[in-house]
C-alpha cells in the first residue's frame, strides 16, 4: 500500500524519516480501513489523518479499533505562538 503511494509520488518513502498525511480522510472510501494494514505492515511508518467531517462519516464506516488515536486540535492563538516561538530560543 505505502509502495503504491511511492509510486504515485514518483518517490521513494523513507520509512524512518517521512511523514504521510491524509487531509479529510473522511473522502476516501475505506481509507480509515486502509490504516489497520499500514499499522500490521509498516508500523514504523509515521501517518497523520486529518478530516474536518471524520466524526460524521465514523458512523457509516469500519473502523480500526486499537490503531489510532484520536488528538483534537484547535487553532493557535497568537499568545500561543509567541509561547512556542519563546521556547525555540
Amino acid at each position: 500500500m505505502w509502495m503504491t503511494i511511492s509510486l504515485a509520488l514518483k518517490s521513494d518513502i523513507e520509512v524512518s524519516k517521512d511523514l504521510i498525511i491524509f487531509d479529510e480522510i473522511q473522502n476516501c472510501p475505506g481509507a480509515l480501513t486502509s490504516l489497520k494494514y499500514f499499522c500490521e505492515d509498516i508500523p514504523e511508518l509515521a501517518i497523520c489523518c486529518a478530516g474536518s467531517l471524520l466524526g460524521i462519516k465514523l458512523s457509516k464506516e469500519s473502523f480500526p479499533m486499537g490503531k489510532v488515536n484520536f488528538l483534537e486540535m484547535y487553532p493557535m492563538t497568537f499568545e500561543d505562538y509567541l509561547q512556542v516561538v519563546d521556547h525555540q530560543r
